[in-house]
């Protein structure tokens, strides 16, 4: 008979996991209860000056002096004043005797016994002085602007800000560098460093490593266990920086702040490797038993814990551990962001710290469509107004559609502070893409609505301003006493289509504080107590092109997504572009459609003509103005303003389009912008212009006043405007009713 090795896996009962068993179903159930009534999200205010460096130490004093001979260079850099706190356990005091003469300010604490990690850093934190601790592996040796990087971000919603950490041994692959993540694996979850993207930008993450981080001391004391469940290291900073997310609070990573580490040089003084990765497995599955990281169902995570090593599953099984996995579950179940998701943590960036409330106002925008880089005319309105917006105020940014975000272009977004970003909305069914209200319900999804939650209780902004009517199902009710504001891009309930929709979107409209409109027609049809008229514009030191002398290029900007987009050049296509040729056998057609526009175009028999290219995402459309001879526009059934329609104007092109498609701008007399009524009368006016370049060289030429009086600095002081006035009411308009301000002069 052959007799299992007890050090091995080995398939248990299921009777000797029942308590745990017991206690994952329990937790869960109650959990799912509790979850439905949330704590009132907390801050932790202001804090003194000051920080408190906790070092847990234990028999490594030859690493200890290099790295306290780092700490206080780096505290030298500092204004505020620095207490070093070295927690000595599990050996004689005896050996530091060299450390105490050479570094006399620090304050030292002792245990015989050894704490673990766990234990050395709770006893190092509440001995601390200051508000703000930083906790340091005694195997970590920091930059010397290492502290002077991280003190830069604390801030009244920051639980912790990381330090980007490399090896010692500069050959070894970096699998530790302080941006931290988790993915599930079969076997479980797993806690991953990711490689940072830049060497500058803050960016959020899961958590912060315990072994050289900056905490904020009464909320790291908060989210402590005093049982240990991690003893005697590994997993317990992973549980801080969940709970943290959960209670509503941010983890940060600054790679500016530096730290070089000699890999497990501490740990592997007491235990030997294979006991060290048995600690880190068991660690993984208690993390996730305790916080239900993987949402796997208790049933498998037994299984998982039967796969653990006989010495594992001693304590896994106990009664009392069940019952800390219990409480564990239940402590947190209505914590005030429990719904949120972590998947998406390092998706925030953090361009500049920012200033309190009562400096500036906190302004929080919400879009549904990616804006960085900014490919389509929404995008641009956005970042546009964003940008000058951002000199009084605050500016928070949330959007949707992270996969379509280029990290170069957030990290050169001019304005917000902060840039959040979230996907996970559901695929759009054929038949519901054109359906307005099915829009509105897949836009205003679960996870951007829990987003959205999360940053109004973080943040607490003095205004929310929801871009595009889809998302005009995210307006809640109660506003924790913040007005709401909506831009409609375009108003579609003018009571000619669907009127089911219409009413639905009214009703959501309806319950904002107030509404922004592209334009005045837009605006009539509103009817909104409080409208205010915010129109398209171009940058004021935007470029103007050379004369278009010698050129037969027609341009058309419109990213195919936008279904009026797609359906106008199809029918200029069809319609006009064959005999334009014919008479004009020079000419050709550049069309930036935007992402996937190419492959869309490739499948349509009239995109396949002499002269006509198809292009997909293009960031900078001056140098295609420059090129070509004029731009058309041959638009219908669209709200709105067309923000291609006066850039091409403003940059000193002519544009051709429909009267539909020259709304906002059509009594500006703008020389440069020729209005039709159909798209086939488009086929003379090419003809004409094209042929005949005196006539189009005198009036593409841009006026003077365009640049300054069709500008988003003009448009973001209106949009401001409108802002202080609802913030200076004592109530929020709400209503039917009303009047329509700032209109186009």
């Amino acid at each position: 008979m052959k007799h299992k090795d007890p050090n091995n896996p080995e398939t248990v009962s299921l009777l000797r996991f029942l308590p745990l068993l017991g206690a994952l179903v329990l937790g869960r159930l109650i959990t799912r209860v509790l979850t439905r009534f949330p704590k009132k999200q907390t801050h932790a205010g202001k804090w003194r000056p000051g920080i408190s460096v906790v070092i847990p130490e234990c028999c490594t004093p030859h690493l200890l002096g290099a790295c306290l001979a780092a700490t206080y260079r780096a505290a030298d850099k500092i204004s505020e004043p620095v207490e070093v706190i070295v927690v000595v356990n599990g050996t004689s005091l005896d050996k530091y005797a060299g450390c105490k003469d050479q570094f006399r300010n620090v304050k030292w604490l002792h245990n015989t016994k050894p704490l673990g990690f766990g234990g050395a850093v709770s006893m190092g934190v509440r001995s601390a002085t200051f508000d703000w601790v930083y906790l340091l592996n005694s195997d970590m040796t920091l930059d010397a602007d290492a502290l002077q990087e991280v003190v830069k971000w604390r801030a009244a919603h920051v639980f912790a800000i990381a330090t980007q950490i490399f090896f010692a041994d500069s050959t070894r692959r970096r699998e530790e560098t302080g941006w931290t993540d988790f993915r599930i694996t079969p076997g479980g979850v797993e806690a991953v460093d990711v490689r940072p993207e830049d060497s500058e930008t803050v960016r959020g993450h899961l958590y912060a490593g315990g072994g050289s981080s900056l905490y904020r001391r009464q909320l790291l004391l908060l989210v402590m266990n005093r049982s240990d469940p991690y003893h005697p290291c590994y997993w317990e900073d992973v549980e801080w920086g969940v709970r943290a997310w959960r209670l509503g609070y941010e983890v940060l990573f600054c790679p500016r702040s530096r730290a070089t580490h000699i890999h497990r040089a501490t740990v592997v003084q007491l235990y030997e490797i294979a006991e060290i990765d048995r600690i880190f497995r068991r660690n993984a599955l208690v993390c996730d038993l305790r916080n239900d990281l993987t949402h796997t169902e208790p049933r498998l995570l037994i299984q998982q814990v039967g796969t653990q090593v006989r010495q594992s599953q001693v304590g896994l099984c106990s009664v009392r551990f069940a019952m800390s996995v219990l409480c564990a579950l239940c402590r947190d179940a209505r914590a005030p962001q429990r719904p949120a998701s972590l998947q998406y943590l390092r998706k925030k960036f953090y361009l500049r710290p920012i200033a309190e409330p009562t400096v500036r106002p906190r302004l929080l925008i919400v879009a549904p469509y990616a804006v960085c880089p900014p490919l389509h005319g929404g995008a641009k309105r956005i970042t546009g107004l964003i940008q000058h917006l951002a000199l009084e105020h605050e500016i928070i940014f949330l959007g949707d559609e992270d996969a379509l975000y280029a990290n170069d272009a957030v990290r050169d977004f001019k304005g917000p502070v902060a840039v959040h970003l979230v996907g996970g909305r559901p695929a759009e069914r054929g038949e519901d893409s054109q359906n307005r209200i099915s829009r509105i319900q897949v836009h205003s999804h679960s996870l951007l609505k829990c987003e959205l939650d999360r940053i109004v209780a973080c943040y607490r902004p003095n205004i929310v301003q929801l871009e595009h009517v889809e998302l005009a199902g995210l307006i809640k009710a109660k506003r924790n006493g913040a007005p709401w504001f909506i831009t409609l891009h375009d108003v579609l309930f003018d009571g000619s289509g669907d009127v089911v929709a219409d009413r639905f979107e009214r009703r959501l409209v309806n319950r904002f504080t107030g509404v922004i409109t592209c334009t005045r027609e837009d605006a009539e049809l509103v009817n909104h107590p409080s409208t205010r008229v915010v129109p398209n514009g171009v940058e004021e030191r935007s470029r103007v092109c050379g004369p278009s002398l010698g050129k037969h290029s027609i341009l058309f900007v419109g990213p195919f997504r936008y279904p009026p987009n797609f359906m106008g050049i199809q029918e200029f296509l069809e319609k006009v572009y064959p005999k334009l040729v014919h008479a004009v056998p020079d000419v050709h057609l550049d069309i930036l459609g935007g992402p996937g526009a190419p492959e869309l175009a490739s499948q349509m028999n009239c995109f396949d003509q002499t002269g006509v290219r198809v292009h997909g995402p293009i960031t900078d459309v001056y140098a295609w103005l420059e090129n070509c001879a004029l731009t058309i526009n041959p638009v219908y059934g669209v709200g709105g303003s067309s923000v291609k329609l006066i850039e091409s104007i403003a940059s000193g092109r002519l544009c051709i389009s429909t009267q539909q498609g020259a709304r906002g701008f059509a009594d500006l007399n703008l020389p440069a912008l020729i209005q039709v009524t159909t798209v086939d009368n488009f086929l003379e006016l090419l003809q004409l212009f094209l042929r005949d370049e005196a006539a189009r060289l005198q009036l593409e030429k841009p006026a003077a006043w365009i640049h300054c009086q069709l500008s988003w600095a003009k448009s973001a002081r209106i949009q401001g405007d409108f802002y202080n006035h609802q913030l200076s009411q004592q109530t929020f308009y709400k209503g039917t009713h009303g009047h329509i301000a700032g209109d186009l002069q």
